[in-house]
């Protein structure tokens, strides 16, 4: 998924377009963070949210934290 993703954003930059690059599909704290180093700026998560075994907020909360630690790294969502 990263090559694609990083593929995909090398060809939007160069094209210097205003596209978003959307992952649905797997999103959890750890694959947020490969996504958006990689490019991405849109996440679609379903069941790290909605199955997530502290809970819905929490589920939220951990998603949250994955990608605030890569908006402070650098990397945009």
């Amino acid at each position: 998924m990263v090559p694609k993703i990083q593929s995909l954003r090398r060809l939007v930059t160069a094209e210097k377009r205003p596209i978003d690059i959307s992952v649905d599909g797997g999103i959890d704290p750890a694959t947020a963070a490969h996504s958006i180093r990689a490019g991405a700026n849109v996440l679609v998560a379903g069941t790290a949210i909605f199955k997530a075994k502290d809970g819905i907020p929490a589920g939220m909360a951990h998603l949250r934290g994955a990608v605030d630690a890569q908006q402070i790294r650098g990397n945009s969502v």
